[in-house]
């Protein structure tokens, strides 16, 4: 009963649940994987809108977690996906080699935080 209500309250003060999804790309050459760590994004439309790889065709797997795994090589906190009003952080993991376009994507078109290395 306990945990029922504290989903209700979460719910009505539009905070959502800890939740996370693993993108990692399944060909061997991809060398950059993405976490995206939701803040206040509904979890049905984080799982079904949010957390799918575009990632120019490539295949990708998809793992949701409570959040995401240490050993980012940068973050872009609290994004904001154009036209929405959701927020959520984009964790960065293998080369640094796509981070220049990256950062400018998440502070520009994303309205984000930086946070690299």
């Amino acid at each position: 009963m306990r945990l029922l209500t504290l989903i209700l309250l979460l719910a009505a003060s539009g905070q959502a649940l800890a939740e996370a999804c693993l993108i990692v790309p399944q060909e061997a050459s991809a060398n950059m994987s993405v976490c995206q760590q939701n803040r206040s994004i509904p979890p049905h439309i984080f799982r079904a809108g949010f957390c799918q790889p575009r990632i120019n065709g490539r295949k990708a797997t998809i793992s949701f977690t409570e959040q995401c795994p240490g050993g980012a090589i940068a973050t872009c906190r609290n994004a904001q996906t154009p036209g929405t009003l959701y927020r959520q952080d984009i964790l960065y993991y293998g080369s640094q080699h796509a981070l220049a376009a990256l950062r400018n994507t998440c502070e520009r078109r994303n309205n984000g935080v930086w946070l690299g290395r």
